[in-house]
Order: structure tokens, then C-alpha cells, then sequence
């Protein structure tokens, strides 16, 4: 069978660390959209993991303004949905990825999503919070783990936001167009409602609108600064699905925490508009 074979840096304590992490991580991980670690080799300063190989390189790739072929808008939403997932896989056996992002997702010729790269994964209680060491890219990581190192499954909810970004933005976290952070580019659009702006270009087909207003609600709660208010990954899940059957997302119309402005009386009215 074709494989991919990663092999890690010269051995040090930190790189046996991550290499003991990702195996143990990945040992029992069985799941359609997490990639399956066939078998793992230490002897002396070599580290090697041997993965299924997934052909079709990851969404880094496929998003990349270089990219011969652009992502359809019916595979962005089928990517996000696969993502998460795969991601709420972990996050019910109570692991926690810590480096979310495009070029740890990698993609299948039917454009299935995959999550692989698993150095910085945490096997936890899922709900437990606790400080710790602060890993990954920084665009990435959420306000109170980048701050305070305070880790939870909500910092993954916060990086798969981003990831939702820019799925429909077509954006890199590192373009030069953004002057700062995607992030701090998105959330003034996001508060407007400016859809036109929020969608990538490339996009040759129109999306379609109820799909998007959806989307932009659901990356607006997986970036909320209060981890508290952000969706758990069963939200964004069933929120995910919700929007491709063409309902409304009524586990997002139901939280609470919405203030008057944003209740769901107005929201259906800026989607009717």
C-alpha cells in the first residue's frame, strides 16, 4: 500500500516529547476524517510515523492563490463540515490538537478532510482548563491560551474559526493584503454583514447566500474572545449540517448570550434581505 512516512528532527527531549505525544494520540484514532497512524519506529536518534497516505495534498495547498484549481464553494462547506468533524472526534476522547490550521488538514481526491499532525496534541478531560506551555501558530491561538496559556477544547473551537475564515475568504493568516491579523481584518465585516468582501474572489459560482450568513454567524461565535460564549464542536457540527439541509441554525438563534441587537428576529430579516 502507498504510505507517508514523517520523520522527526534530530532526536532532544522536547522531540521525543511530541513524538511519544502524537503516537499515543494516534494509536487508537479511528475515525474517517483523522488520519490513521499505521505504525511508528524509535531506535537511536531516528523518529519515524508511518500515516495512510492522503493524495491530494492539504488545504494550505488547495487555498493558496497559487492553486490551479480553486475550491468550489460546495467543497469548502463539505471541508469545513468533514474538519469538524474529525475534530469533534478528538475532542470526545478527550484530546485536544493545539495546532489547528489549514496545512495540518490535508484533503482526499473526493475532497474529504483529514486532520493529521498531532505533535502538540493534549490527551485531557475535555472540559478541564489549565495553563500550560503555548504552541502553534500564533494566528491561530486563542486570546486566553495566547495570553495565559489557559487550554481548553474551546482554544481548537478558536483556530477551526479561523480556518473557517478562510475557507471563505481564500485568505492565508500571513497575507499581505490584511495589514495585521486576519482576524482583526475579518471581525469589522463580520459585524456589517459585508458578505461580498468576506468571500474570495475565486468563488466562480455564487455561494449560496443562506449558506454564507450562516457560516458567517457560526465564525463569529468560534471567534468569540470569551471562551465561554464560543460554540463547543458539537455546535458547529450540528450548526454545519443545519445550513446544508437549508434550515436555519437554530442552536446558534437559541444562545443567549446574543444581545438585543443581534436577536434572531433580526437576523432572519438581514438573511431575507
Amino acid at each position: 500500500m502507498t504510505i507517508a512516512v514523517k520523520q522527526h528532527k534530530k532526536a532532544s527531549l522536547q522531540g521525543e516529547k511530541e513524538f511519544k505525544s502524537e503516537v499515543n494520540v494516534l494509536s487508537k484514532a479511528r475515525h474517517k476524517n483523522v488520519v490513521t497512524l499505521l505504525g511508528s519506529c524509535s531506535e537511536g536518534n531516528t523518529r519515524l510515523l508511518v500515516y495512510e497516505y492522503v493524495c491530494n495534498g492539504s488545504l494550505e495547498q488547495h487555498l493558496s492563490k497559487h492553486s490551479q484549481t480553486p475550491l468550489s464553494w460546495e467543497n469548502r462547506i463539505k471541508i469545513a463540515i468533514g474538519a469538524a468533524k474529525g475534530l469533534l472526534y478528538l475532542h470526545e476522547n478527550g484530546i485536544i490538537h493545539r495546532d489547528m490550521k489549514p496545512y495540518n488538514i490535508l484533503i482526499t481526491h473526493d475532497h474529504q478532510p483529514m486532520l493529521g499532525d498531532f505533535d502538540f496534541a493534549r490527551t485531557q478531560n475535555q472540559d478541564s482548563i489549565h495553563s500550560t506551555e503555548v504552541v502553534g501558530a500564533v494566528a491561530y491561538l486563542a486570546p486566553e491560551y495566547l495570553e495565559h496559556g489557559k487550554l481548553s477544547a474551546k482554544t481548537d473551537v478558536y483556530a477551526f474559526g479561523v480556518v473557517l475564515l478562510q475557507l471563505m475568504t481564500g485568505l492565508s493568516s500571513t497575507d499581505k493584503r490584511l495589514r495585521g491579523s486576519l482576524v482583526g481584518w475579518a471581525r469589522p465585516l463580520i459585524k456589517e454583514r459585508n458578505y461580498p468582501d468576506l468571500i474570495d474572489e475565486r468563488v466562480t459560482t455564487d455561494p449560496d447566500f443562506h449558506q454564507l450568513f450562516w457560516m458567517v454567524r457560526i465564525v463569529e461565535k468560534c471567534l468569540s474572545t470569551d471562551p465561554q460564549k464560543r460554540l463547543n464542536v458539537f455546535a458547529v457540527v450540528k450548526a454545519l449540517s443545519e445550513i446544508v439541509e437549508g434550515n436555519t441554525c437554530g442552536i446558534i438563534m437559541r444562545d443567549s448570550d446574543y444581545s438585543s441587537s443581534e436577536s434572531g428576529d433580526e437576523s432572519e430579516g438581514a438573511l431575507e434581505s
